[in-house]
């Protein structure tokens, strides 16, 4: 994951056509349709992502698959709202009957968000799990080159025997090809929990992210939302009413609170006589 030249990566690195061709590709997504024609598309792959021809694994191949991510993120083309999608949405308000336009815009925004963002999360679920599950083999490659040359003196045996000089026999477990299956299920086992465990923080951060909408009010379109909102005096006027409201009815609370004080007291004066 770090980076390593030692594996071959003509034997164990993956161009992005054969990373594609193994684990599906994001501009082929059902459901999620690239806004860019397929020609442009290869082209922001040779600008954007990078390394498309040459064979990467491991970490490399992972920043590589993060790019191309990034980059069908961007290209995302907008999902189409239908009529009978807008009339459900402008449902009745908590406190009247009347149709509430923004949080109708709300829910359908963060509705079609949610919608168009989770198979891409799919998506990239797999191909991570395809690059960090091909890492068993090139492991096996690394450990074994990295023992040759750390251990030149020792006679492996094809067979798993093998003299330790001593007049005794060893075995070399990691030539066995049952133990090699165990350890590559276990591999694959724990890549698959790591992967579900990122989806779900993944997902939280989508579900975070699609909770609430942000409006400016500078961008292009800004306009029908500004009309929507009171203006600038209408919302002076507003808070106006509402100090003026506000300091109103604190000297009817201080008048109350001394009531209720002066009646303690008179109360704690007659109990005090009643018991002389």
């Amino acid at each position: 994951i770090q980076g390593s030249i030692i594996a071959p990566a003509s034997s164990y690195g993956e161009t992005l056509e054969q990373e594609n061709l193994a684990a599906g590709s994001f501009a082929e997504i059902q459901g999620c349709p690239m806004s860019v024609s397929d020609r442009t598309w290869e082209h922001l792959l040779q600008s954007e992502v990078g390394n498309t021809q040459h064979k990467l694994y491991g970490g490399s191949q992972y920043h590589r698959v993060l790019r191309e991510f990034n980059l069908a993120t961007r290209c995302l083309r907008l999902p189409t709202i239908t009529e009978d999608e807008i009339a459900n949405a402008a449902g009745i308000g908590e406190t009247h009957d009347g149709v509430n336009f923004l949080r109708a815009a709300c829910v359908i925004a963060l509705e079609k968000a949610q919608i168009s963002f989770d198979p891409l999360l799919d998506s990239l679920r797999l191909r991570v799990s395809h690059i960090m599950g091909r890492l068993c083999p090139v492991s096996e490659y690394m450990i074994r080159r990295k023992a040759e040359r750390t251990s030149a003196s020792v006679q492996y045996i094809r067979d798993g025997d093998s003299a330790d000089g001593t007049g005794t026999v060893s075995t070399d477990i990691s030539n066995n090809p049952q133990f090699r299956q165990l350890v590559r299920t276990l591999f694959d086992e724990f890549v698959q929990k790591c992967s579900d465990k990122t989806m779900l923080r993944c997902r939280d951060d989508l579900t975070s992210m699609t909770r609430f909408v942000t409006w400016d009010l500078q961008e292009r379109g800004g306009g029908a939302l500004r009309r929507a909102l009171p203006d600038q005096q209408d919302i002076v006027s507003v808070y106006q009413v509402a100090v003026e409201a506000n300091r109103k009815s604190q000297p009817k609370q201080v008048e109350e609170g001394g009531k209720h004080s002066r009646k303690g007291a008179s109360s704690g004066v007659v109990a005090t006589r009643g018991e002389d």
